[in-house]
């Protein structure tokens, strides 16, 4: 009896102590130790316990998801080694959880943003208010060997007219990737996940990997990776039917890994995965690295993998056992990182600016958020906002003084088409309204303060 019990204390010890090595990336590759490695993923997003949560649903969160050990199983069961998770709340705990991935062998993407942090594509800031909630994820998550990367921006982009965010979202790259270097943490890639929008998602690929700075030592502004949310494949399609054939051609010249960050057309169901065979064959893995299917649960939109109970129970559907099949009868070739040769990779060409497909410049990019620097700034001004302010007044103020007073808001102000990001663009809403009330205020005196009842004198 002694002995069982002993022998059942060193597995429990051997399984906690299972020890997964980070994923890295070299050229076009991913590589888990010196193996390539391929994605098999899902995307695993499904509705837990609110109390837990606090607006933001957490799968990730031990206290409000009991069930990550079973579906950590569940997923391994299907073939998969990654999830996807789009929303986290950074002041939980997710040790449990992410352990229980880890020691089914899974690896974890997170995007950093959550809907109330991330990019907004027709009015794109990249403040210190993001920028602490993006460290915020970065600080928690970088301890797992399991985190295989951060997206700094799902579908930001996606159309021509909302471009101009494309540079917010490479300025959050490029200030996570330098606050990752900064803080000692191993070197986590970052990168972005696309829509797939014709006309400007090859401008838009060129543009978060080129050069921007034209100097080979320095690339800190660049993404990691690219993923594609591509659902062209519906049913029984092919190579050249589906799109992939075309978009494997356009995309040949990338030099970061690419992966479909999430796929899974479901207009015709059950969803048969047919595509996986293609995804993994020698068609595309020179330029792609698999993907991640949507999604894990069924919920309103029909995607699920997997249905669950109002008790809790998972109850795996055809679609589960579809692709299980697909993914148990793949077998891409693989290289090794040591043999990898990476020497004849060159970074793209950054898109040309014009004034309707592409309408930004690559040649300057949004400050890097600094709260210190905004602190200071708003100091000892004459005229300042005072008190909380909410944003829709924030903006509604700063749109009317700004169009009477363009001078007053330069420093405050960006232009995406001409490059020009004023050194405050960084700092908060209020604390642009109140250097731009103060600016405002010293050319047309001490009553304009007032403006929209929100200014005060000092």
């Amino acid at each position: 009896m002694h002995f069982l019990h002993l022998a059942l204390s060193l597995l429990t010890a051997s399984s906690t102590a299972f020890a997964l090595e980070p994923l890295t990336v070299k050229g076009r590759k991913f590589f888990q130790n010196d193996t390539q490695f391929y994605i098999k993923g899902v995307a695993y997003q499904p509705k837990v316990d609110a109390e837990f949560t606090t607006t933001i649903v957490d799968p990730l969160a031990d206290a409000a998801n009991k069930n990550c050990s079973g579906d950590a199983q569940l997923i391994r069961s299907l073939g998969a080694n990654t999830i996807r998770v789009y929303s986290v709340n950074a002041s939980l705990d997710h040790d449990k959880c992410m352990n229980a991935f880890k020691n089914e062998s899974i690896y974890v993407f997170l995007d950093v943003a959550n809907p109330s942090t991330g990019i907004d594509r027709t009015d794109p800031t990249w403040t210190s208010t993001g920028y602490d909630a993006y460290k915020q994820v970065v600080d928690v998550f970088s301890k797992y060997n399991n985190t295989a990367g951060f997206f700094a921006g799902n579908e930001v982009v996606n159309n021509a007219s909302n471009v101009p965010s494309a540079a917010y979202v490479r300025s959050a790259v490029r200030d996570l990737k330098s606050y990752i270097k900064s803080k000692k943490y191993r070197s986590i890639p970052v990168g972005y996940a696309g829509a797939d929008i014709p006309g400007i998602r090859n401008e838009l690929a060129a543009y978060l990997t080129c050069n921007a700075t034209k100097s080979p030592h320095d690339n800190v502004t660049e993404v990691d990776f690219l993923g594609y949310n591509n659902y062209e494949w519906c049913g029984q399609s092919d190579f050249y039917k589906s799109g992939y054939a075309a978009r494997t051609n356009e995309l040949q010249d990338i030099t970061v890994p690419i992966f479909f960050s999430e796929f899974g057309c479901n207009i015709i169901s059950p969803r048969v995965f047919s595509e996986v065979q293609t995804i993994y064959s020698k068609n595309m893995t020179d330029v792609w690295s698999g993907g991640i299917v949507y999604e894990f649960s069924e919920e309103v939109n029909g995607y699920g993998l997997v249905n669950i109970t109002s008790d809790g129970e998972r109850v795996k559907n055809t679609d589960f056992e579809n692709l299980q099949k697909q993914w148990a009868s793949i077998n891409p070739e693989k290289v090794s990182k040591l043999s990898y040769n990476t020497t004849d990779i060159s970074l793209p060409e950054c898109p040309t600016r014009n004034e309707t497909s592409w309408p930004v410049t690559s040649e300057a990019f949004p400050v890097t958020p600094n709260a210190t620097f905004c602190e200071d700034a708003v100091k000892n001004l004459h005229c300042s906002v005072q008190g909380e302010a909410e944003g829709s007044k924030i903006g509604q103020v700063l749109g009317e003084l700004c169009y009477y007073d363009q001078e007053a808001c330069a420093d405050i102000s960006s232009d995406s088409y001409n490059g020009h990001y004023g050194k405050f663009t960084g700092c908060t809403g209020k604390q642009q309204l109140s250097l731009a009330l103060d600016a405002y205020t010293k050319h047309h005196g001490d009553d304009a303060c007032s403006w929209g009842g929100i200014g005060v004198l000092s």
